[in-house]
């Protein structure tokens, strides 16, 4: 199962998601990513609370970032963080400025 919110953040919108991430959730994932986009270019994504992850979870966020959305990544699972050294796909995400 997944479960997503959006609250306001200094940087944008911010997308939390929690569950886990494949496939099944690409629609989900790219509904809320539009959702953010309707109010910024910038999202802040936190995916501390996800406990699964693979390429096709990853997807919607290459879907954004291939359309001109800056995607921050504020935090991320050991999970989340396997799955994006695995594939190579941390330039998806800026970091946040600290």
């Amino acid at each position: 199962m997944i479960e997503a919110s959006l609250r306001p953040c200094r940087g944008g919108p911010r997308l939390e998601i929690s569950g886990e991430l494949d496939i099944s959730a690409h629609d989900y994932v790219r509904d809320c990513l539009n959702a953010c986009s309707a109010l910024s270019e910038t999202i802040e994504v936190d995916l501390s609370r996800v406990t699964f992850i693979d390429v096709g979870g990853l997807r919607p966020f290459a879907d954004a970032a291939r359309a001109g959305r800056t995607l921050v990544l504020v935090s991320a699972s050991m999970a989340v963080a396997d799955c994006l050294s695995g594939t190579r796909l941390q330039t998806l995400f800026q970091r946040p400025m600290t």
